[in-house]
């Protein structure tokens, strides 16, 4: 039986969103375009996120833990990582450069900022996990050409007749939750630079959650993250792991409007 997410209150949500997103972003492109303009530029910025997650009524922030953002510069803009620190731990990154591309280096005790976050195992809980991971992990592209332009559909786009080739005819584009399985279709923006093709694609994602997480440390490729947490004992009392895995399908595909003449 799956449990529809029609009844989800997504623009409230986003309106929630905006308010404590704004002012880290005015933070961030003031420091940004400082730093940017200095002679001797020192990276990354460092940013804690926290506030972020207060928007989500079924998510919440390990007391232990703080969320920290750090950005730096390449050619089309801000890039950077996202990392959860156990507080009154050292959270300072380094940042070099390599073939033109900062590299940031995290402390030692850096760990997957999902790993930091608890889920109330409700099947909202988990589209809030995936609201909340596309807005941490798009933040430090913020200011760059490449930003994150992606988006959970919740209706029938209504471009996708005329200008889409429909692979899979879809009739209910609502997000849908079984058992610890969350299906939903996502809006794929292409910027059309560099090698691209232009055409954004419309994607059937299904996410997947589990309290073992010693287990997907087991399964996974190598961790990006320095340090990993132990689960011994911690998901329990409606507290779930928000760490998850992705099956994806595309299931439409813009037209090229250059063959279009457009």
């Amino acid at each position: 039986m799956y449990y529809r997410l029609d009844q989800y209150p997504i623009a409230e949500t986003y309106r929630a969103i905006s308010d404590v997103e704004n002012p880290l972003l005015d933070k961030l492109e003031f420091a940004f375009n400082e730093i940017s303009h200095s002679e001797n530029p020192e990276w990354p910025i460092e940013l804690c996120l926290n506030s972020l997650i207060l928007p989500y009524k079924h998510l919440s922030l390990d007391k232990e833990y703080d969320i920290f953002c750090y950005v730096a510069k390449e050619y089309h803009g801000s890039l950077g990582t996202v990392a959860a620190i156990k507080r009154g731990d050292i959270h300072n990154a380094k940042c070099k450069n390599k073939y033109f591309l900062p590299i940031i280096e995290l402390p030692q005790n850096a760990i997957d900022p999902m790993e930091a976050i608890f889920c109330d195992g409700t099947p909202e809980g988990y589209l809030e996990v995936v609201l909340f991971a596309k807005l941490i992990f798009g933040f430090p592209m913020s200011f760059n050409i490449y930003s994150d332009q992606t988006s959970i559909l919740f209706s029938r786009p209504d471009s996708l007749i005329d200008e889409w080739d429909l692979l899979i005819d879809v009739n209910d584009w609502v997000p849908k939750v079984k058992d610890s399985l969350l299906y939903l279709y996502m809006y794929e923006y292409e910027h059309g630079m560099e090698a691209s093709n232009g055409r954004s694609r419309i994607s059937l994602r299904c996410y997947s959650f589990t309290d073992a997480l010693w287990l997907r440390h087991a399964i996974t490729e190598k961790s990006r993250y320095p340090s990993q947490l132990l689960d011994k004992n911690r998901y329990q009392n409606g507290k779930h792991c928000c760490a998850f895995n992705i099956t994806s399908i595309d299931i439409a595909e813009q037209q090229d409007r250059r063959k279009n003449g457009s």
